[in-house]
């Protein structure tokens, strides 16, 4: 038995011990354990030419969120938003198997978590009819975090009398 051949059979056996995973577990680069998840909402991130004048798609991203209330990014190439739309509707609930799980970005998060989900082709997605997985997302502060939450990163442009934060 080649290596490619044994760990893919060591994998599939894993997948088959493990029936579902809650978002909260999901780390970078981890092997693609079933989610069951409801899609919350959709949007395309864009990039900015500056020289031509014009935005490019970068990103299609989904928020999904679970039965416990965590929340996940998932991001796919925008050039297949007709595959991803015929798969996945806003407010319904799936089975999310095949994914692969990477760092979240650092800029402009969306959600407070480790990881996120890239989908292709080879992602399933089952669908449920799962009542308990919340339709909303929230990610309240606390008073706590609220000066975390406030203070700006880092200056862009300026000097010492004139700063522009992002």
């Amino acid at each position: 038995m080649t290596c490619y051949k044994s760990h893919y059979y060591l994998r599939t056996i894993f997948l088959r011990t493990q029936t579902m995973q809650q978002i909260v577990d999901v780390k970078p680069y981890q092997v693609p354990i079933p989610l069951h998840i409801r899609v919350i909402k959709k949007w395309k991130t864009q990039m900015m030419d500056y020289l031509k004048s014009q935005a490019t798609d970068q990103d299609l991203c989904y928020l999904f969120v679970d039965k416990h209330g965590a929340a996940i990014e998932a991001t796919a190439n925008p050039k297949k938003e007709t595959y991803f739309d015929s798969k996945l509707k806003i407010g319904s609930c799936y089975k999310v198997g095949e994914y692969i799980s990477t760092k979240s970005r650092e800029y402009m998060k969306v959600v407070p978590h480790d990881a996120s989900l890239r989908l292709g082709t080879m992602t399933t997605f089952e669908p449920l009819h799962d009542i308990s997985i919340p339709t909303y997302y929230y990610n309240f502060a606390t008073y706590d975090m609220l000066a975390i939450r406030k203070a700006h990163p880092r200056p862009l442009t300026g000097n010492n009398n004139d700063l522009i934060f992002s």
